[in-house]
């Protein structure tokens, strides 16, 4: 075995050499050498050329103050933002944000995707709300409230307002 030690005093690994690297590299797993990890100095940047992995409950922190941490606790993942807004961003043209999950079966399956091509959000499976829930339009002057249904072969849409009462009555539907 090696060792790089210090025992007083701030330990420096320098490159003095203009838009060159620093490496660290080890076998890849079958012989060769592999660079697992290097300080790119001709972008400034910390690059990866392989694959990283955070063990179970290590948080993979983002700004000075630790503000988002990402991260596995072994059985459930976690992104937490603790100052200002947390934006999810898809700056690709005309693509979508999708969410995935279970299906139920094995597989998954998209539950909401977010169109940037056709500027809408669908819902691929029934919605439920907890509490009360307002529909606002905040930008139109007469807004609507559309019932659509694209489906050629299908009888006209309908609009369903239910009271769903511990004790059913005539009046529980509407519409």
């Amino acid at each position: 075995d090696s060792y790089i030690q210090n025992f007083t005093g701030t330990l420096q690994i320098q490159n003095q050499s203009d838009d060159k690297d620093i490496l660290l590299r080890s076998d890849d797993g079958s012989g060769g050498i592999a660079t697992y990890f290097y300080l790119d100095g001709s972008t400034v940047l910390n690059r990866f050329p392989v694959h990283a992995r955070w063990d179970d409950s290590i948080e993979a922190q983002f700004g000075a103050g630790a503000d988002l941490k990402l991260f596995h606790n072994g059985s459930n993942s976690h992104i937490q933002n603790a100052t200002g807004d947390l934006y999810v961003e898809n700056l690709a043209d005309d693509k979508d944000i999708i969410f995935r999950s279970d299906d139920g079966s094995g597989g998954f399956t998209p539950y909401i995707t977010i169109d940037g091509s056709a500027t809408s959000i669908t819902m691929h499976k029934d919605a439920t709300f907890a509490g009360d829930v307002t529909l606002e339009s905040t930008t139109s002057t007469k807004p609507f409230l559309t019932v659509k249904n694209t489906n050629a072969d299908a009888n006209a849409p309908q609009l369903r307002l239910i009271k769903d009462s511990a004790s059913p009555a005539d009046n529980d539907e509407t519409g």
